[in-house]
Order: C-alpha cells, then sequence, then structure tokens
C-alpha cells in the first residue's frame, strides 16, 4: 500500500501551495480546492425555463438512465444558497433526509430510510461522477460537497443507480460543477455574504476560453462562530478546472480541487438539557479537522457519430483529524488521526447500434480503484496536542474493481434496457500497535474480506402521448463491510466482524413522469425496497457486544414531485384569444406551484430487530414552496419542510432521553435580484423564518440542536 500512498502524493504534490503536515495549518487560507470529476453528463430538460427540476437523459455521455428513477435540480435558478444548506438543495427532492448540524460543515443525508444518514455513509455521493467519499467501501464518510455556487445541477438516482455509478443501496447524490464559459475569453465574479452568528461567506472565480483552451479557477472562505460554545467552524476552499479540445472529436479535462476545515463539535444534549437550554454545549474542547486534496485527468473521444469512450483518472489525498474527550468530563482527549490515499480509473464505451429490428444504445466498462488509509490513535490530557501516548495504529486497505454493462433496446414506444454489475471488494485492516488490546491480554487483530457480488437490473419503459411516460425498475443494490465492521479497534469487548454478510438490497418501483404541458411536469411512483443483512452493532450479556447481520426491512411508499407554472398557465389560456405584444409572464415573471412527499412504510421483519422501525424513516417527508422568477433579474423562492417524527436508531431505543426526532417544520425564504444591469447582485434569507424550534439528529451524545431563525444578507459582482 506504500504505493498507493506514493501515487496519492505525486498526484497532489506541486499544485497545493499551502499544504501543511501540521495540523494547525489547517486554520490558514489556502488557493485551491474542489474534487476531480468524470466527463458531465448532460440533461436535457423537457419542461419549460422556468422550471428548476426535472428527468435525467443520457443524451451526448456514456451512461444511460432509462428505466431509471431520477430527479435533476438546476441550481442556477435558485437564489444562491449559502452556508451549505442541504436542506434547501434538496427541497424540492422526495425521499432525501438531511440530518442536520448547526455548523454545516457536515454532511448528513440519507434517502428512503436506508440506513444512518450521520455523514452520509448510506448513499454514494459524487462530485461529476468521482465518489467523494473518505475512501470508497472502507469508510464511506462524507465530509466536504463543493461550494454550491460552484454546482450547477443536482442529480439523484435510485433504482439502478449501481449500475452507473456504484452499488450503494441508497441513492447516487452527484454534485454537476460548472464548466468554463466558452463564449468569452475571460469573466469573473466575487459575492461576500454576512449573517446570524457571525457568518462571513465569500467565493470568487475567474474563467473563459483562449483559443482551444478553457480555465476557470475559483477561492472561496467561510467562518461561522455560532450560538453554542464550540459551535464555530472555518473552512477555505478553492479549485481548477482546464479543458482542452485538440481536435473536434476529442476532449481533455484537468481538474484540481482542495478543501480545509476547522471545526468545533459542541456535542450533544439529554432531554433535561435541551429543555433547560438548547444553546449549551456538553463538549467544549472537541475539534474536527479536514484537509483534502484531489486530482482528476479525463479524456473524452468520439470515435464516430455512434461510439462515444471516455476515461477518467483519479485521485487524492485526505487527512481527517479529531480532538475529543474521552467523556464529557474528562480531561483527557483521544486524538484520532485517518488519512486517506486514494488512486483510480473508469472508462466506459457507448455505442449506437441496429438490429433485432430496433435502435440500440450500449453502454459498458470497467472501474478500478485502491487506497490505502492508515490510522492512528494517541491518548493526552488537555488540549495539547503533542504531550500524548500512542494507543493504536492500524493499516487499512480496500482493492476494488468493477465490470459493467446495459444495452437499451427500443421498439417503438418500448424499451427495455436490462444491465448487469459485477463486483470485486476486497477490504483488509491490521493492527501493528493497540494497548487497549495487549494490555488486556488479547492479540492484535489482522481481518480481511473478499466478495465478488454480481448485480442486476432491468428497466422498462412506455412513451405515451404528449411527453408522458410509464418507467419501472428492478435494481440490486450492495453495501460492503467496512473497516469498522470488521472490528473496533477501540474495545476488546466489541467481536470481530469478519464473519458478516454483506448489506444487500432489491429495489422495485413502477411510476410515470413526463412534461404534458410547457407549465408543467410530474414524476409519481410507487416503490418497494428489500433491505437484506443490515449491519448493526447488538449488544451482547456481560456488556460484549458484536457486529452482527442484525435483520432484514422491507420499506414500502409512494412518491410525488410536481411543478406548476401558473402565470405560465395563464398564458396557455389566452394566448391565441388576446392581441397582446408579450405573454403576462413576460412583463411580470413567473410564479410557480413546486412540492413533493414521500410516503412509507418501514419494518423490520426478521433478525434480531424483527418488528423495530428502521431508523430515520419518517412516514412522510413533505415539501413545497412558491418560486417567483422576473425574467433574467430576480427569483425569490419561500420553501417549506416538513417530515413526521421517527426512530434515532435500528434498536428504537433511548439516547440520552430521547428515542425519536419528534415531527417538525421548517420554511425557509430566499431572494436574489440583479440591481445593476448584469453586473451587481444583492442577495438575503431567512432560515427557519417561522423559529422552529427543533432537532433532526441525535447521536450517542445526545441532541444536537437544529438551527433556530437566522438571517443573511450579501452582494455579488459580476463582469
Amino acid at each position: 500500500m506504500k504505493v498507493v500512498r506514493m501515487i496519492g502524493v505525486i498526484l497532489v504534490f506541486g499544485l497545493d501551495l499551502c499544504f501543511s503536515e501540521e495540523t494547525q495549518a489547517l486554520k490558514k487560507p489556502v488557493l485551491f480546492s474542489g474534487i476531480p470529476s468524470l466527463p458531465e453528463m448532460v440533461v436535457t430538460g423537457k419542461s419549460s425555463p422556468s422550471f428548476v427540476s426535472g428527468s435525467a437523459t443520457s443524451e451526448g455521455t456514456t451512461k444511460l438512465y432509462e428505466g431509471k428513477k431520477t430527479r435533476v435540480t438546476d441550481l442556477n435558478s435558485l437564489p444562491s444558497i449559502q452556508s451549505q444548506n442541504l436542506r434547501q438543495v434538496f427541497s424540492r427532492t422526495p425521499g432525501i433526509l438531511v440530518s442536520e448540524q448547526q455548523s454545516q460543515a457536515f454532511v448528513n443525508t440519507t434517502y428512503r430510510g436506508i440506513g444512518d444518514p450521520h455523514e452520509s455513509g448510506y448513499v454514494l455521493t459524487l462530485i461529476d461522477g468521482v465518489p467523494a467519499t473518505s475512501d470508497w467501501h472502507g469508510y464511506n464518510t462524507v465530509y466536504y460537497t463543493p461550494p454550491i455556487d460552484l454546482v450547477e445541477r443536482v442529480e439523484v438516482i435510485s433504482g439502478g443507480a449501481s449500475l452507473l455509478y456504484g452499488p450503494q443501496p441508497g441513492a447516487a447524490i452527484n454534485y454537476v460543477t460548472a464548466n468554463p464559459p466558452i463564449d468569452r475569453q475571460f469573466t469573473a465574479k466575487t459575492k461576500h455574504v454576512f449573517g446570524s452568528y457571525g457568518l462571513y461567506n465569500t467565493f470568487n472565480k475567474i474563467g473563459g476560453t483562449v483559443g482551444d483552451i478553457g480555465y476557470s479557477a475559483y477561492v472561496g472562505h467561510s467562518q461561522w462562530d455560532g450560538p453554542r460554545i464550540n459551535a464555530d467552524y472555518q473552512t477555505n476552499t478553492g479549485g481548477i478546472k482546464l479543458l482542452w479540445s485538440p481536435e473536434k472529436e476529442t476532449r481533455i479535462k484537468l481538474t484540481y480541487s482542495n478543501y480545509k476545515n476547522e471545526s468545533g463539535e459542541p456535542g450533544g444534549l439529554t432531554v433535561a438539557q435541551y429543555a433547560n437550554n438548547r444553546d449549551n454545549s456538553s463538549r467544549t474542547f472537541d475539534r474536527l479537522w479536514t484537509e483534502k486534496h484531489g486530482l482528476s485527468l479525463s479524456a473524452e473521444h468520439e470515435f464516430s457519430a455512434d461510439t462515444l469512450l471516455t476515461s477518467n483518472l483519479f485521485g487524492g489525498y485526505q487527512d481527517r483529524f479529531s480532538r475529543r474527550q474521552t467523556t464529557a468530563t474528562s480531561l483527557t482527549t483521544n486524538l484520532d488521526r485517518q488519512e486517506f490515499y486514494t488512486f483510480g480509473n473508469d472508462t466506459r464505451i457507448k455505442h449506437h447500434w441496429e438490429g433485432l429490428g430496433s435502435e440500440n444504445v450500449m453502454t459498458g466498462g470497467f472501474t478500478a480503484y485502491t487506497s490505502d488509509s492508515p490510522r492512528t490513535r494517541d491518548t493526552g490530557r488537555g488540549l495539547s496536542l503533542n504531550d500524548a501516548s500512542t494507543v493504536f495504529k492500524l493499516e487499512r486497505s480496500v482493492n476494488y474493481g468493477s465490470i459493467f454493462g446495459e444495452n437499451q433496446f427500443k421498439w417503438g414506444n418500448f424499451g427495455v434496457t436490462p444491465g448487469m454489475r459485477v463486483e470485486f471488494v476486497d477490504v483488509y485492516a491490521e493492527e501493528n500497535f493497540n494497548t487497549v488490546r495487549t494490555n488486556q491480554g488479547g492479540a492484535r487483530i489482522d481481518a480481511s474480506k473478499f466478495e465478488a457480488v454480481p448485480l442486476v437490473a432491468l428497466g422498462l419503459t412506455y412513451d405515451l402521448p404528449q411527453k408522458n411516460q410509464i418507467y419501472g425498475n428492478v435494481s440490486q443494490g450492495y453495501r460492503a463491510v467496512a473497516f469498522d465492521e470488521l472490528y473496533n479497534p477501540t474495545s476488546v469487548t466489541t467481536r470481530s466482524g469478519s464473519s458478516l454478510e454483506s448489506g444487500k438490497t432489491w429495489t422495485y418501483e413502477v411510476g410515470v413522469k413526463g412534461t404534458p404541458a410547457s407549465f408543467w411536469n410530474y414524476d409519481t411512483s410507487v416503490y418497494l425496497i428489500d433491505n437484506d443483512n443490515v449491519i448493526s452493532n447488538v449488544t451482547l450479556p456481560a456488556g460484549n457486544s458484536e457486529n452482527m447481520n442484525a435483520g432484514r426491512a422491507i420499506y414500502r411508499g409512494w412518491e410525488l414531485a410536481s411543478e406548476f407554472n401558473l402565470v405560465g398557465f395563464y398564458d396557455s389560456l389566452y394566448s391565441n384569444k388576446s392581441k397582446r405584444d408579450s405573454s403576462l409572464e413576460d412583463r411580470i415573471g413567473s410564479v410557480s406551484l413546486f412540492g413533493s412527499v414521500n410516503l412509507m412504510n418501514s419494518q423490520f421483519v426478521s433478525g434480531i430487530r424483527d418488528g423495530k422501525e428502521p431508523q430515520y424513516a419518517p412516514e412522510y417527508q413533505l415539501k413545497y414552496g412558491v418560486d417567483y422568477k422576473y425574467k433574467d433579474r430576480g427569483k425569490v423562492v419561500l420553501t417549506s419542510t416538513m417530515l413526521a417524527d421517527h426512530f434515532v436508531n435500528d434498536t428504537n431505543s433511548n439516547i440520552s432521553g430521547q428515542d425519536e426526532v419528534p415531527a417538525y417544520m421548517v420554511l425557509d425564504l430566499t431572494a436574489e435580484w440583479k440591481i445593476y444591469k448584469d453586473y451587481v447582485s444583492v442577495l438575503a434569507g431567512i432560515n427557519n423564518l417561522l423559529d422552529e424550534d427543533y432537532y433532526s439528529r441525535v447521536r450517542g451524545t445526545g441532541i444536537e440542536p437544529a438551527l433556530r431563525r437566522n438571517y443573511y444578507v450579501g452582494f455579488s459582482i459580476e463582469y
């Protein structure tokens, strides 16, 4: 695995002028940041320009989306979203649950109730098609999403997502970032936002195209004090992207990124503490430092009008360092460092062909990935980062490969897309040193797990009149056993999980979607998810515990997402009955109603958890609002997010006096308006407009309060 480390270092060496080996250096500003990316996925919207969401298609890409549940949100059509507010990013996407922390430097999402939303471990988070996780499979956590100002659209793909990107049973969430502008040689933008609790955000970028080379670069900074002691954070980001088209059929893209963050962790509260003062902190010393680098080189070549090849070489480095008290009242702290050196390649080809009486599209390829992830823990006293003794040292690695293929057959209005993917995953962890274990007479552990897993999927479509379509999907998902599930290096009372079976899912879905008119789009479906071999930590007699397959859970649900442009509807009724020179939408702007609902019933039907309800699986999620746009000058959006109460763990048991997240509703009001030509804009927002007192996250340390009402104002200048 030293080779992987060396490759990771070479990938970032010489590009990051701010890289430092010292943890304290994470507080310094940086120049560049971001994440590697694959060739862009093209979205051809069937809806009118006033809509901000719709479905993805496969045109111009090496990925197929026919028969898959997709939802795309165009962030350029929304007011600028601040502080990485994922509640607003997914305000039009049914099924996505955001487990909120006051510091929005963290990413906690889950889909349709599958798994713990903590650090998004059960969804596949991607940036331009490349996993944004710390370590694919071994430590599938997410500490970073690109600055929302950099993101053009967010795509959520479920049902067959494993055949596009990877095997995770939850949805694939893909953040698609902007390419350099091609219509000018130079453009620049700067944005500055000020808000509650000492919030300051700035985002600055340049870009353009000169000859056959496009370029863009950005830097960003965000800081926040927070309403609680030790709730502050500072984040610095930046990145560069270069596009080169040496000839019409060939495109080459180089992307480099860098991200650094320092965050306080104020800890959770008991029910009594929350009722007394929700702004108290139970942990005043706990801190987390994260540093992430990524580099990718991708190439795309059109051999002919029918054949397209893409290949992306990507890799990077991440350093996760935390300082946490061993108990809430202890003066002893654990200093935990996890490093991730990653390297991979994704190559795929798409080919149009005729045969069997149909127009066909075939796509296939392979993915190869390897990682090296050393982990150490030291224990010290007080706040010192230097005076500490080593507790354990681990060597961890993942070797992963997959081959996949799909073919879309189209006979008139009827389409069939069968697909298959074979996964090869080898997860390995070894203790080089562990005083916790050896001091109590235990032996150091060497654990590994290799699996070869075939996955299949079938997508069906039938085109109806007026741009409507019936679709269906049957697909498998798969979640490999992670590092911490092989065994727990921090405790001798937790038994090895080497006998674990990987989690597997079957998803069945049928629905109808379309844009029957220029002012209306919709997508509705019913689904059933069979989630077997759910991995959980189970308490045993005498205080021991074991990571084991705790049961099988069934999720049944109905989803609906729709947008309706009221002014566009009026114009459609009277456009041919009036001699007006312009439509009402041209004169006053558009007013759209949007909404989504996910109704779900879920329960464990076998195993140790039989009869329990899965964690973070509310019976309903309602998201709705009003969207106003005036030409290309102004945008105002009012959104509401409502969730039913839901359990905080699969055992449905008590944590710090609370076993459920109570039902809540949150309203957000955001606006952005150009006040001087296309150059100067102002923006403002009120998050949690009605000042809801709620929380959506309960961890082992207790309840983590969500933010009460807060404000921001800002401006941007663009040339």
